[in-house]
């Protein structure tokens, strides 16, 4: 039996508000070790007054133009991070950042390969950020040129034909690059396979590199030959909704409310997309012999191929 529940927004629902100390927490403090490791020295504490530009679309706001001229070595760079979308969890952390740094996020959207329907408003997002951020209309071209615009470029492994121009746009001009990874074994799609030389160069050849976890720097360090520059970023959530206990009322209700009588449950968390591997759990579920039930939390192209399952 499978069931799937609810919309993958159920575990999105940490407070854009919240604490930044709490909310981004580990996760801040490494991608800051990695911009400083990009500098001479500690950069200060600069909270960066933010700049208001009229475009087409309205009023923007933009990262600020700071004067480092006669200053130390490293007071605030102007850092360019790439995204997908602005994910709630992430958005403490890309505040924080704008407060000590001068950064920009630019958001280059991706479809439901990244994010589903509910989510991919970019531009209700981007409206509603307070922290320089705006859209990345112009593609290869301009990931190509981010290294003659920004003091450095940090980008993640999503985003296809994004991550090498904008590795190439930042060494072109001599820009450090910080690879954003999230991935622990090898891709084995066609299109992964066909850029597996210029990818292990990315990871090779990156001034730092960011993981999410032990096992992500683990796996980059095989591939780098060192972990010296590989910094841990842990994925940021809010501990009072998932530390917190969970009474036996409110499993049973949950329990009642879905149908799912007694018998063990097998959950699933997380987009329906093949490099989740969500083919994998299609394929091998009509084999489980025992009375047990898949729980599916989540969104995304194969939500129809799970549902369909016995």
């Amino acid at each position: 039996m499978v069931v799937v529940v609810a919309s993958l927004s159920l575990l999105l629902v940490a407070e854009a508000d919240a604490e930044v100390a709490i909310v981004a927490g580990l996760g801040a403090v490494a991608v800051e070790a990695v911009l400083v490791k990009l500098c001479d020295e500690l950069p200060q504490a600069v909270r960066a007054k933010h700049v208001m530009i009229a475009t087409s679309g309205g009023q923007r706001l933009i990262a600020p133009s700071i004067d480092r001229s006669g200053s130390p070595s490293c007071v605030a760079v102007a850092i360019a991070i790439l995204t997908t979308y602005l994910s709630d969890y992430r958005l403490p952390l890309y505040r924080l950042l704008a407060q000590r740094h001068d950064i920009e996020v630019l958001c280059y959207g991706g479809g439901e390969r990244y994010a589903p329907a509910w989510f991919a408003d970019l531009d209700a997002q981007l409206a509603a950020a307070d922290f320089p951020a705006r859209r990345m209309d112009g593609g290869r071209g301009e990931a190509l040129a981010l290294g003659r615009r920004y003091d450095g470029v940090v980008a993640p492994f999503a985003g296809g034909a994004l991550l090498p121009a904008a590795y190439v746009g930042a060494h072109r001009y001599g820009k450090p690059f910080v690879f954003w990874a999230s991935i622990w074994h090898q891709p084995r799609s066609v299109a992964h396979a066909i850029a597996l030389p210029m990818t292990r160069r990315i990871f090779r050849h990156s001034d730092a590199v960011l993981a999410y976890g032990e096992h992500v720097r683990r796996f980059v360090a095989s591939i780098r030959g060192r972990d010296s520059d590989v910094f841990v970023a842990p994925q940021c959530v809010e501990p009072e909704l998932f530390r917190r206990a969970v009474s036996a009322e409110e499993v049973a209700a949950f329990r009642a409310a879905h149908e799912l009588g007694d018998g063990p449950l097998v959950l699933y968390a997380g987009r329906l997309v093949p490099e989740k591997g969500v083919e994998v759990i299609a394929q091998a579920w009509p084999a489980v012999s025992t009375e047990a039930t898949l729980v599916v939390v989540g969104d995304g192209p194969l939500a129809d191929r799970v549902a369909g399952l016995p």
